[in-house]
């Protein structure tokens, strides 16, 4: 459910960037696009290329009713995943245990808050945005008794399956797609960075590297598998031309290497740090963008401007309100306009880069701390999955991790699953058997049930 969710949120777009659906804007845009005849981007040309560019976007990206209703799936698979989870909770009859974890109170706390913010400031305008944060608050608050590492390792799977797709969809996207994303690791011979069924070639890449460091961590698969996973992701990261993809894409690759070779944890942290300070020094030219650091520098100006625009303390402390300067609430508010209804101004951080950013423009510095102190307690404490669990909490610095489709259920159940108590954390849900996996790395053999 999940992956085809997913894969209809997107597909539209992919379909029209290839041709295969709106063939005369595809064609004109061709027509147009030749006539710049640029070289390079010192090019006197290569602004007035940029523009058109942008303009194309805009036209890529409007959405009929049909597609609205495709993309909203995603909100009906969540719903779905929210009232099993809540069933099982129930059925378990301990599923309060969960709810025993101060910092978990402290975040679903600031995000209740932070959605009476939103209602007092802004009316019901941002209430759309909001049901993707609430979302992510439904899984995490319902999911600890469901998320054993049996399921993640199923998710994971299937997650693994989608990259797939996204490689075998690269060909027809390379070769044929509009040139909208100029630059990337193929660009010198394609013209542009992939997307696949997501709207931005960063988001597909973090997606692959992030589905892969899922897999190598929670599954139970042939080492044959995980090295075609670790195969078909490289090129897949590779070709969405992102930065951040790269570096977290090497560090999980590496990562796993270096357990198999029973390094010292001393030597592995070396190794880890020395190359991801390479893969950032080479990154202007592994992406084929010059300017590549000023985008990874850019996410902390707009944290800067999210504190300073801030119109009071309150606000500083929690937030503006519930969906306000998310990327669904910069569209929502995008739309609204253009059929007319009164909107509130766009401040501008509008739209989100980062979870940090996203977490204090809606709930402040109180949700953001809780938010993040959760997440390296839940990393500290649960072993298994403390490889994922630090990819995830790196890939939230280039991301909005709460509102990007599928990995936000995956986050939500990975630190649902190690909120647990240290006791529960590898009990199954089919019985409760007990696992005693939680002294071993992610490279033990997984223990077989009776």
């Amino acid at each position: 459910m999940l992956c085809l969710a997913a894969v209809a949120n997107g597909a539209v777009f992919w379909l029209k960037r290839t041709g295969f659906v709106d063939a005369p804007q595809y064609q004109r845009y061709i027509e147009q696009k030749s006539s710049f005849r640029l070289r390079d981007r010192s090019d006197p040309v290569w602004p007035h290329a940029r523009r058109f560019q942008s303009a194309s976007l805009v036209r890529l990206y409007s959405l009929s009713r049909f597609q609205l209703a495709a993309k909203a799936a995603k909100y009906g698979v969540v719903a779905v995943l929210v009232g099993l989870f809540a069933w099982w909770w129930w059925r378990s009859g301990d599923g309060a245990r969960s709810w025993r974890q101060p910092l978990l109170l402290l975040f679903a706390a600031s995000m209740l808050i932070a959605a009476v913010q939103s209602w007092r400031h802004y009316g019901n305008v941002f209430l759309i945005p909001a049901l993707r944060s609430l979302a992510f608050l439904a899984v995490l608050s319902t999911s600890a008794r469901f998320a054993s590492i049996n399921t993640l390792g199923i998710l994971s799977k299937y997650l693994i399956y989608l990259v797939l797709l996204q490689a075998s969809l690269l060909p027809f996207e390379l070769l044929w797609g509009l040139d909208v994303y100029t630059g990337g690791a193929f660009a010198s011979w394609f013209g542009d960075r992939a997307v696949g069924v997501f709207l931005q070639p960063t988001s597909l890449g973090l997606f692959a590297a992030v589905a892969l460091s899922a897999f190598l961590c929670c599954a139970d698969s042939s080492e044959r598998w995980k090295f075609l996973a670790v195969c078909v992701t490289a090129v897949v990261v590779a070709a969405s031309g992102s930065a951040s993809a790269m570096l977290l894409f090497v560090l999980v690759a590496v990562h796993a290497v270096l357990a198999r070779a029973n390094l010292p944890r001393g030597a592995r942290i070396a190794a880890l740090c020395s190359l991801a300070g390479m893969v950032l020094w080479a990154s202007p030219w592994l992406t084929g963008r010059p300017d590549v650091m000023a985008s990874l520098l850019g996410r902390v100006d707009k944290i800067v401007e999210v504190l300073a625009d801030a119109r009071s303390a309150g606000t500083v402390l929690f937030g503006d309100g519930l969906g306000v300067g998310s990327n669904a609430a910069f569209h929502w508010i995008r739309y609204l306009a253009g059929a007319g209804a009164s909107v509130p101004a766009l401040g501008p951080y509008a739209g989100s880069d980062s979870t940090p950013q996203s977490l204090l423009t809606q709930t402040g510095m109180v949700g953001c701390l809780a938010f993040y102190a959760l997440w390296v307690q839940c990393a500290i404490r649960d072993r298994q999955t403390r490889p994922l669990l630090i990819v995830l909490g790196l890939a939230s610095l280039f991301a909005n991790l709460i509102e990007f489709f599928p990995i936000d259920v995956l986050l939500a159940m990975s630190l649902a699953r190690s909120s647990l108590p240290r006791n529960r954390l590898n009990q199954c849900p089919e019985g409760g058997r007990a696992r005693v996996a939680n002294q071993r790395t992610w490279r033990e053999i997984p223990v077989q049930r009776a």
